[in-house]
């Protein structure tokens, strides 16, 4: 027998664990049955003999534990790793104005998953002083938005172990700036973000106006999910069920994948557009829109992202061979990709 915790700080860790048992367990018990039926494993298996266990076993762990460390090196070294994450993050992004200005290359990516004229919309919308309305509205409607703005970049409620501790005036002090660290980035994402959602429920909307099968409500969630769905894949997403695999490695891996996460959100959002491209249409009457995804959601991102960099650090040299071309041009339009 093991002895009463009678430790109330506990108690939510509890009360969040059996939440989580009774909520979402039974969906995942679901998913496992539907996994397990002969056709569909076989199928499975036939494409990538590892993928129930390298892929969607974990992907499920992450979902029904909502966690973003499924305890690797959590008792080792792995604290020391957290230590250095989370410091490096507040050195690297404090009132990082370059980098809060980087953001708004997120608009381009959105266009390569809405139509631009949705996009123009919902920005004149925005910037005509409907900022507060959309934000309202999204959050009424969309529950991943509400939490979205909430829970805003880099684990900003700070590690669980960490809170249990009785913080003294220091840990107080050093917990409030360790949550606001990264405002300036999120007063430009949270602009990034509505525009994107509302650009995105407008066009699916739109899409089911002359669909008589389903009601308005239903209209209404299946865009709701569609919008939730486009910011989620193109402005990335800190959700346990979201991240990568090598990111979710443990805490090194988070570590050295720490300012990567949204290039490798970019990555696998722009490859799995082209695939399905090439997919549905083929090469020959897809080549447009093919070009369109590089240019909107790499090629622009990558060029004015570090046009912003040189920018704001004064790194724009001078022609130093003589050639009469601005080399920094071709490093902004060519290195930067």
């Amino acid at each position: 027998y093991r002895p009463l915790q009678l430790d109330i700080r506990l108690s939510g860790i509890h009360l969040t664990e059996a939440l989580q048992f009774a909520y979402i367990q039974p969906h995942i018990k679901k998913v496992l049955q539907v996994l397990k039926q002969k056709n569909l494993s076989n199928a499975l298996e036939s494409f990538d003999p590892t993928i129930l266990t390298s892929l969607i076993t974990p992907y499920l762990n992450r979902v029904s534990q909502q966690t973003q460390s499924m305890g690797v090196d959590a008792t080792s070294t792995g604290w020391i790793a957290r230590w250095l994450r989370r410091r490096t993050g507040i050195n690297q992004m404090f009132s990082h104005l370059a980098n809060a200005l980087q953001q708004v290359t997120g608009h381009f990516v959105t266009m390569t998953r809405v139509p631009v004229k949705y996009w123009a919309r919902a920005f004149v919308q925005w910037w005509g002083g409907a900022a507060g309305d959309m934000a309202k509205d999204q959050e009424a409607m969309s529950k991943f938005m509400f939490e979205r703005r909430r829970n805003k970049l880099m684990e900003l409620a700070g590690n669980l172990d960490e809170m249990l501790n009785d913080p003294n005036a220091f840990e107080k002090f050093r917990e409030k700036v360790e949550k606001q660290a990264y405002w300036l980035q999120s007063l430009f994402q949270n602009q990034v973000d509505s525009i994107a959602w509302t650009a995105a429920f407008n066009h699916r909307m739109d899409q089911l106006r002359a669909d008589t099968t389903m009601q308005q409500h239903e209209k209404v969630a299946n865009a709701v999910a569609h919008a939730d769905g486009i910011v989620r894949k193109t402005q990335g997403s800190l959700n346990p069920e979201s991240i990568s695999a090598m990111h979710n490695a443990g805490e090194w891996s988070k570590l050295v994948f720490q300012f990567q996460s949204y290039f490798i959100t970019l990555m696998h959002g722009n490859l799995s557009l082209l695939k399905s491209i090439k997919r549905d249409i083929g090469w020959k009457h897809g080549n447009i829109r093919m070009l369109h995804v590089y240019v909107m959601g790499f090629l622009l991102p990558m060029v004015i992202g570090d046009a912003i960099s040189k920018a704001a650090t004064g790194d724009w040299e001078d022609d130093e061979d003589g050639d009469g071309i601005d080399d920094v041009w071709f490093e902004v339009f060519v290195g930067s990709q």
